[in-house]
C-alpha cells in the first residue's frame, strides 16, 4: 500500500515536470519583443524620463528656485505622476561643483527631531545610531551651509514624501531656509509630495511657509496624445520598437490609465507579459481582455 503511494506521487512529479518543459522562461520576455530591457517597469531610471509639458514646467521652476536662491519649493501631483523621478532628474543635473545636495526619504508622521536625524545623516555630519538634541543638529546644518558658502557652493535638500511630514517638521524646514548670509539663503528645499499637502498649506497656520514658497507646481495627468507618446518613448528607449502596441491598444491604455504615469506602467507591463505567454507579438486590443 505504501509503495503504491510512493509510486503515485512519482508519476504525478513526473508528469507535472513534463508540463513544465512547455512553459517559457522569463529570461526570453525581453528577446521575444526585441527589447534590450524592460520598459515599464517601477523605477526611478532617469533613462525613462519623458518631458511632458507640465514635467518640463516643473523641472524648470524648481532648478531656477535653486538657482536664484529661493528658500522653497514644491511640486505636487496625485500618486503615481512621476515626482520621485523627477526628482531623481533634478537631483543628477546639479552641478556638484555649485550644490551639495541631497535627497531626504520622509516616512509617515516623521516629527521634527525624525527629520533633522535623516537629513544630518544624509549629509554625513553625525552618526545615525547616535541621539542629539534638535538645537545641536540645526547649528551642525548650519555650520555645513556657512562652510559650504565660502567653498561657493550651496546646501540643496530635495524632501521626496513630504506630505507625510507633521506641522512641526515642515516648520523646521522653514527653520533650515531662514539660514543665511547678507547678500543671499545658503539653503533650498524642494519638496514632493502628493495633493494633500498642498491643501495643508492653504491654512492660516502655513502663512510663514507659503510665503517662502516662490515656485508650486502640480504635476497634472497626461493628455492621451501625452500618454501615447510616453508609452512609444519608453519602448524606444528599451531598444524596442513603437510598433509593438497597435494604434488601437495604445489608444485604449492612454483612456484606461487616465493620464496617470504609474497606471500606464503597470497595464503596459501586464500587456506585455499575457502577451509573452500567449506568444502575441504585436499586441493589440484584445489582450485587455
Amino acid at each position: 500500500m505504501e509503495y503504491d503511494i510512493i509510486s503515485d506521487m512519482l508519476e504525478r512529479v513526473e508528469c507535472d515536470t513534463n508540463e513544465l518543459d512547455h512553459v517559457k522562461p522569463s529570461r526570453d520576455y525581453l528577446g521575444f519583443y526585441g527589447l534590450e530591457k524592460e520598459p515599464f517597469r517601477d523605477s526611478i531610471d532617469p533613462t525613462f524620463f519623458y518631458r511632458t509639458k507640465s514635467h518640463e514646467e516643473a523641472y524648470t521652476r524648481m532648478m531656477f528656485t535653486v538657482e536664484h536662491d529661493i528658500s522653497l519649493g514644491m511640486i505636487h501631483s496625485k500618486s503615481g505622476m512621476g515626482k520621485t523621478l523627477l526628482s531623481q532628474m533634478i537631483l543628477t543635473n546639479l552641478n556638484e561643483s555649485k550644490y551639495f545636495s541631497r535627497l531626504i526619504l520622509i516616512s509617515p508622521k516623521m516629527s521634527r527631531s525624525g527629520i533633522l536625524s535623516e537629513i544630518v545623516s544624509e549629509l554625513g555630519l553625525l552618526e545615525q545610531e547616535s541621539s542629539y538634541h534638535i538645537k545641536d543638529m540645526i547649528i551642525a546644518i548650519q555650520n555645513l551651509a556657512i562652510d559650504l558658502y565660502h567653498q561657493n557652493k550651496k546646501l540643496v535638500l530635495l524632501i521626496d514624501e513630504a506630505h507625510f511630514l507633521t506641522a512641526d517638521a515642515l516648520h523646521i524646514l522653514r527653520t533650515l531656509t531662514n539660514i543665511e548670509v547678507p547678500e543671499r539663503k545658503l539653503v533650498t528645499c524642494i519638496l514632493f509630495a502628493e495633493n494633500s499637502l498642498a491643501k495643508r498649506l492653504k491654512k492660516e497656520t502655513y502663512d510663514s511657509i507659503r510665503s517662502r514658497m516662490y515656485h508650486c507646481h502640480e504635476l497634472r495627468p497626461l493628455s492621451e496624445k501625452e500618454t501615447i507618446q510616453y508609452m512609444k518613448y519608453r519602448i524606444l528607449m528599451s531598444g524596442g520598437d513603437e510598433g509593438l502596441f497597435t494604434p488601437e491598444l495604445y489608444k485604449q491604455m492612454a483612456e484606461k490609465s487616465q493620464g496617470v504615469c504609474r497606471e500606464v506602467n503597470k497595464m503596459c507591463s501586464l500587456a506585455l507579459y499575457d502577451g509573452f505567454i500567449t506568444e502575441t507579438n504585436p499586441l493589440d486590443i484584445d489582450i485587455l481582455g
